[in-house]
């Protein structure tokens, strides 16, 4: 059909023309774990190798590394400095 749209679900073989029709697809047949587990498998993270926190942007980790983990930066720098020495 020439000017619709057909949306695709991202969790099974579904299509349909309409955004609407989607949005009603997914919260009536998929399951907020299956989406839990779609995103988290997916979409790409920075992780804290602190505290295994996640990020969307390398720039919010760095920041949270820093507000957070100081010492422990601090510390791992020290000690690669002494191994190095």
């Amino acid at each position: 059909m020439p000017g619709k749209q057909i949306y695709k679900c991202k969790f099974c073989d579904y299509k349909r023309i309409g955004k609407g029709n989607l949005k009603k697809h997914t919260s009536e047949e998929h399951t907020k774990e299956v989406m839990k587990d779609y995103m988290e498998n997916t979409l790409i993270f920075h992780k804290c190798m602190f505290c295994n926190k996640r990020f969307r942007s390398k720039t919010l980790c760095m920041k949270h590394l820093f507000d957070w983990h100081e010492d422990k930066l601090s510390e791992l720098q020290s000690e690669k400095e002494w191994v190095l020495d």
